[in-house]
């Protein structure tokens, strides 16, 4: 037993807090692979640093957690009710809530752990998984590496998960790379952006993605020119925003590909009058107006979760729209709750305390705004590591700005 408190003594003190972020920058590729790379590197730290864990600290960590607490737990008790009401009791369909449950209380605990990394290093870690993650993603897109299907941008899940937490990823390393002085920092979060909208685009064939993340792209560059007043930028930055959509269509015209084209039909069937002419249109508002229908039927607590696929009947699918699933599956009460679960909580981050940059936009343009034409976080995986990216945005990294005392 010393001897294995000596090897862990001789390990740097914050090496796993670095291997966990860029574990985080990989995800978009790796998947599975990379969360539990994050997981055993975290039980490492809590291993390493147990004295620091006290129940003070955790209570206070578990407050951050309070709304995604009951997210959680209301989501358990609404999904085993209607179980217990079913013919058929399948305990898989409360396996997300409680894992859920399980995996809040592991990521507090991790947070118990001081760490003297800086915002600044923690997104500059996650940002070299995010490029790793980049090139790896064009080598399979290409064939040059992987013998994949082009569409599958990620070894172990679909194209519009991979998108959703690049584009995730990315915008919370560019919010604190803004907030740097480095001079390098602005132009590798701009980097990060586009690469997000590339991914979105030549790597997902996600539409919804690919228009968020170019509104997210402006977002950006237009704070940091009224934050520093240098407003001979604005040519630059216009001339960027023109030049990265011309440099996807370029691309799609030369490969054969149609996501980027996709959007401006996407676009069309939203306001034409007519039929859709995009399959994926028409089977989502079909999905939708089924959606409507059942929620009229019971408002206020929904169906259950595992009920939500047999009453769209529809291809087996999910309601397509995460606000809606909610609504099906949990009512007003789980759409309220999965509202605060989402936008709470994040007083601890940086740009919560200090004007600029707001978490909270950050989250809507580049998770919550895609998730109107998916329904990603009713899988379970998408939950779990949705849950761990909530977690890193609560996490106290050390701040250069902040006194000491």
């Amino acid at each position: 037993m010393d001897g294995g408190k000596v090897i862990l003594r001789q390990v740097p003190e914050h090496l796993w807090h670095y291997i966990a972020l860029l574990g985080f920058g990989l995800i978009p590729f790796f998947w599975d692979y990379a969360f539990w790379f994050i997981v055993c590197s975290c039980f490492f730290g809590i291993f390493q640093n147990f004295h620091q864990i006290s129940r003070t600290n955790l209570i206070f960590e578990l407050k951050k957690d309070i709304f995604v607490i009951a997210f959680l737990t209301y989501f358990f008790v609404n999904t085993l009710v209607f179980l217990l009401q079913a013919n058929s009791f399948e305990i898989r369909h409360l396996e997300p809530w409680f894992v859920g449950l399980l995996m809040v209380i592991f990521w507090a605990t991790v947070r118990c752990i001081k760490t003297e990394i800086t915002y600044h290093h923690a997104a500059l870690s996650v940002a070299v998984g995010l490029f790793i993650s980049a090139i790896l993603l064009l080598a399979q897109r290409t064939g040059f590496v992987f013998d994949l299907e082009a569409r599958v941008s990620g070894l172990t899940t679909g194209a519009l998960v991979v998108g959703l937490f690049y584009g995730l990823a990315a915008g919370w390393c560019a919010s604190l790379l803004y907030m740097n002085k480095a001079r390098y920092s602005p132009p590798l979060g701009v980097c990060l952006l586009l690469l997000a909208f590339i991914c979105a685009t030549y790597f997902t064939a996600s539409r919804t993605q690919s228009l968020f993340t170019f509104i997210g792209l402006a977002y950006f560059i237009s704070w940091y020119i009224w934050r520093t007043k240098k407003f001979i930028l604005i040519i630059y930055a216009i001339l960027l925003l023109i030049a990265a959509p011309s440099v996807v269509f370029l691309i799609e015209s030369y490969t054969g590909g149609s996501s980027f084209m996709r959007v401006f039909s996407a676009l069309k069937d939203i306001f034409a009058d007519g039929a859709p002419q995009d399959s994926s249109s028409n089977h989502r508002f079909v999905m939708w107006s089924k959606a409507i229908e059942l929620i009229k039927q019971s408002p206020m607590f929904g169906y259950g979760t595992f009920n939500e696929r047999p009453l769209i009947d529809h291809n087996n699918w999910y309601s397509h729209n995460q606000y809606l699933s909610w609504l099906v599956s949990g009512g007003i009460v789980g759409l309220l709750l999965g509202l605060s679960a989402l936008f709470f909580g994040y007083h601890q981050f940086p740009l919560g305390r200090r004007k600029g940059l707001n978490i909270k936009i950050v989250m809507l343009i580049y998770f919550a705004a895609p998730q109107l034409t998916n329904s990603d976080l009713t899988s379970t995986s998408v939950l779990h590591h949705f849950l761990a990216f909530l977690s890193l945005l609560k996490y106290d990294f050390e701040d250069p700005d902040k006194p000491r005392g």
